[in-house]
Protein backbone atom coordinates (compact mmCIF):
# COMPACT_ATOMS: atom_id res chain seq x y z
CA UNK A 1 0.00 0.00 0.00
CA UNK A 2 1.24 3.52 -0.73
CA UNK A 3 2.03 5.86 1.93
CA UNK A 4 -0.04 8.31 -0.04
CA UNK A 5 -3.00 6.03 0.28
CA UNK A 6 -2.72 5.19 4.32
CA UNK A 7 -2.08 8.96 5.12
CA UNK A 8 -5.79 9.46 3.65
CA UNK A 9 -7.22 7.55 6.15
CA UNK A 10 -9.47 9.38 8.70
CA UNK A 11 -7.12 7.72 11.67
CA UNK A 12 -3.94 8.80 10.23
CA UNK A 13 -2.90 11.46 12.33
CA UNK A 14 -4.13 10.44 15.82
CA UNK A 15 -2.47 6.47 14.87
CA UNK A 16 0.16 7.28 12.44
CA UNK A 17 1.01 6.23 9.13
CA UNK A 18 1.82 1.82 10.01
CA UNK A 19 -1.38 2.04 11.84
CA UNK A 20 -3.07 3.57 8.92
CA UNK A 21 -2.42 1.33 6.69
CA UNK A 22 -3.71 -1.70 9.00
CA UNK A 23 -7.05 -0.47 8.99
CA UNK A 24 -6.91 0.33 5.06
CA UNK A 25 -6.55 -3.50 5.02
CA UNK A 26 -8.49 -5.28 7.56
CA UNK A 27 -11.79 -7.06 6.60
CA UNK A 28 -13.73 -10.32 6.98
CA UNK A 29 -10.78 -12.00 4.91
CA UNK A 30 -7.72 -10.25 6.77
CA UNK A 31 -8.94 -9.76 10.42
CA UNK A 32 -6.53 -7.77 12.64
CA UNK A 33 -4.70 -9.19 16.23
CA UNK A 34 -3.23 -6.46 17.78
CA UNK A 35 -2.65 -5.74 21.76
CA UNK A 36 -3.14 -1.95 21.04
CA UNK A 37 -6.30 -0.58 22.25
CA UNK A 38 -6.19 2.62 19.78
CA UNK A 39 -6.05 0.56 16.77
CA UNK A 40 -8.08 -2.84 18.09
CA UNK A 41 -11.05 0.38 18.47
CA UNK A 42 -10.17 2.13 15.51
CA UNK A 43 -10.65 -1.27 13.19
CA UNK A 44 -13.82 -2.13 15.42
CA UNK A 45 -15.84 0.43 14.70
CA UNK A 46 -15.21 0.08 10.97
CA UNK A 47 -15.61 -3.92 11.14
CA UNK A 48 -16.07 -5.38 14.81
CA UNK A 49 -16.08 -9.07 13.37
CA UNK A 50 -12.46 -8.41 11.82
CA UNK A 51 -10.64 -7.07 14.73
CA UNK A 52 -9.55 -8.89 17.63
CA UNK A 53 -7.52 -7.28 21.00
CA UNK A 54 -5.89 -10.24 22.82
CA UNK A 55 -4.04 -8.12 25.65
CA UNK A 56 -6.12 -9.83 28.22
CA UNK A 57 -4.12 -12.90 26.73
CA UNK A 58 -0.57 -11.10 26.42
CA UNK A 59 -1.10 -9.97 30.48
CA UNK A 60 -1.88 -12.94 31.87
Amino acid sequence: MASTEASRNADFERLGLTDAALLETVSGETPLLTTDLDLYRAAARRNPQSAFNYWHRWNA
